[in-house]
């Protein structure tokens, strides 16, 4: 309950008599402290002025109820960017949707009126093992954070007023060390300084590249450490893997040109708050037909086309040899109980044994009892219901449905109802991407197909046939199976 002490604790000069006992505070009067110090510290917040005083009062109830230890975190949050909201604004600021935010949402929650949402299970595990992380990654590279330096950015104020950033680490390397990228290598010489920031995502694969919303926090950060004359050879990525449980670690360089970029883009945003602005969303760009692009990719087409027809025929044609090989065999009207046939080098033939359940409870719904010692134990087994029985079962007590139903939508009054409301209709639409085969490619595909696979020998009519086909130099080996 640290976070709740507000006031110093007294000397032992100055402690009560002992017949003066300290007051109990209760859990009502130290929510009520906080929230006055809450708002005492948001009165100082510069976009005040456009804070509704109705958002402010569900604000500070809300976060002092849920996340109390946090509070003061979230509040100063408010007073700026963040680097982990930079790259969101900038792609905005692009025309671009950002992958984990939007302008309008951030903009939202700097105005009170959206809560700021509590740390899901990633940003905790990031959390409480960034230690563990940061010890890694200095043993991995053999280098160790430069506490003056780090410690001077950490309480960094840029020359803009709202820029905010809060470095994982600064390190100075002591050898040399390579590291691999993607495209090429990375030599890091002894002695130079990297901002580093730590990830713990659940997998990442080696090829992955890194996300241009990490590449604009990380440039942020270069942003005031070159303002406080901190000198970076480059910035880097960690990320714990922790499907593979190893460390994916992406050198980033610092960029000028983004450097610009960040600012311009920041300030843009941090201006609306100012003025009580909520951007509109960016919705995901609309494809523009290129006819160039169209003609450029004619070939590609071309291949994508003949490939789709070819998966299409070579299945059809699949079928109609496979049933062929299934009579020639004399397996149309037969099992194999547990034997497989070889072709060598070629094919095998097995089968698995299963029960035809609903062949069984047909058969055996009159004999209940018979039927029971097929069911499985309930131990192994959670029981299935007659879902309609059920509802009728309810009906007939004058059981309200309505708790119980899924919810269809209707996509055109859903649209609407999102655009009324002022949600970000866009992130509730997907697209599936079809493509369709032209006919002529398809028939002269499955032609193609049928004339290189076509099997000319007619399926036998009878037992005895199927067996002196069998009785060839091709015949399979049917072995008992092991």
């Amino acid at each position: 309950m640290s976070d709740f002490i507000f006031e110093p604790i007294p000397t032992a000069a100055q402690q009560p008599a002992p017949a003066q006992a300290p007051a109990v505070i209760s859990v009502q009067e130290r929510r009520a402290q906080l929230q006055t110090q809450m708002r005492q510290k948001i009165d100082l917040l510069p976009q005040r002025d456009q804070l509704e005083e109705s958002d402010i009062q569900q604000w500070v109830g809300y976060v002092s109820s849920v996340m109390p230890d946090q509070a003061f975190f979230h509040v100063t949050r408010l007073n700026g960017v963040g680097g982990s909201e930079i790259g969101a604004l900038v792609r905005n600021y692009l025309g671009d949707r950002a992958t984990f935010s939007s302008a309008h949402d951030w903009a939202l929650q700097k105005l009170m009126r959206r809560y700021p949402d509590p740390p899901n299970a990633v940003m905790k595990r990031g959390i409480e093992n960034e230690a563990y992380h940061r010890q890694r990654f200095h043993n991995e590279y053999r280098c160790a954070r430069d506490v003056t330096q780090f410690e001077r950015l950490s309480s960094a104020k840029g020359q803009l007023s709202w820029m905010r950033y809060s470095p994982d680490d600064l390190v100075q390397f002591n050898e040399q060390v390579s590291i691999p990228m993607l495209e090429g290598t990375t030599v890091i010489l002894p002695g130079q300084r990297y901002l580093v920031d730590y990830k713990s995502p659940t997998s990442v694969d080696e090829q992955d590249l890194v996300s241009f919303e990490y590449v604009c926090q990380l440039n942020m950060g270069a942003i005031l450490a070159q303002e406080q004359g901190i000198e970076l050879a480059g910035t880097m990525l960690s990320q714990f893997d922790w499907s593979n449980w190893r460390l994916k670690n992406d050198y980033i360089a610092v960029d000028p040109k983004l450097a610009e970029l960040i600012k311009e883009a920041g300030q843009h945003y941090w201006d609306g708050v100012l003025n009580g602005r909520v951007p509109d969303y960016v919705y995901k760009r609309t494809y523009e037909l290129n006819p160039q692009a169209v003609s450029d990719n004619q070939a590609l087409a071309e291949k994508v086309a003949k490939l789709a027809a070819l998966s299409k025929a070579a299945k059809e044609q699949s079928d109609t040899l496979r049933a062929t090989l299934m009579a020639n065999l004399g397996l149309t009207d037969a099992r194999l109980s547990g034997a497989k046939i070889a072709f060598p080098n070629t094919l095998t033939i097995s089968s698995a044994t299963s029960i035809d359940k609903t062949k069984v409870i047909e058969d055996l719904r009159d004999k209940p009892e018979l039927l029971n010692q097929c069911r499985p134990s309930k131990k192994s087994s959670k029981p299935n219901y007659n879902l309609e029985a059920i509802v009728q079962y309810l009906k007939d007590q004058n059981v309200d449905l309505r708790q119980f139903e899924t919810i269809d939508l209707d996509p055109q009054r859903t649209h609407q109802a999102l655009v009324e409301a002022k949600l970000d209709a866009d992130e509730y639409l997907t697209e599936t991407v079809r493509f369709l085969t032209n006919k002529k490619v398809t028939e002269a595909t499955k032609n193609w197909v049928q004339g290189h696979f076509a099997h000319d020998a007619p399926a036998p009519e009878d037992p005895e046939q199927a067996d002196q086909t069998q009785q060839t130099e091709t015949q399979p080996a049917i072995r008992p199976s092991e």
